[in-house]
Parts: C-alpha cells; structure tokens; sequence
C-alpha cells in the first residue's frame, strides 16, 4: 500500500478493515481466499450495515461502511453488488 503513496493512516484503517473482515469470515468458517462467494460479501456487507461500535452503540457511519465495502470490494475483485 505504501507504493500508492498511501499515507500511514490510510494504511492502519485498511489494515483495520482487512483484520475485522478476516475475524468476520473466521467466525464462519472461510479459511481462504476460494471460500468467497458473491453470497458471503453480501452478507458482510449486510453486517456492516447493522454493526454497532462498541462504545458508543452507534451504527457505522455511511461513509465508514462504504470505505470498507469498496476497499474489499477492490481487493477481492468482487463486482456484484456495489
């Protein structure tokens, strides 16, 4: 990521967004990149919409969970729902 000239805190909420979506798929048992699906991206990206931040009980702001689900998006190559 540094090669797109990124800057550090770019970097560390991706990293953030890659570790959260990685204990998310744990959860459900994806232990690799061929166990996702259209289906499970779209259920992660139903999670985002109802998550709640732990300290405050908030629902993730529009923009945190479209940065999240286009960041994934990208990298998974995904290009159903958008």
């Amino acid at each position: 990521m540094r090669l797109r000239n990124c800057s550090q805190e770019t970097v560390r909420v991706w990293t953030y967004n890659l570790l959260r979506f990685c204990s998310w798929c744990d959860e459900r048992g994806v232990t690799g990149v061929e166990d996702l699906t259209p289906e499970l991206l779209a259920a992660y990206r139903r999670h985002l919409f109802h998550h709640r931040q732990a300290k405050t009980n908030k629902p993730l702001k529009f923009s945190t969970r479209h940065a999240t689900w286009s960041y994934l998006r990208r990298r998974s190559g995904y290009r159903g729902v958008s």
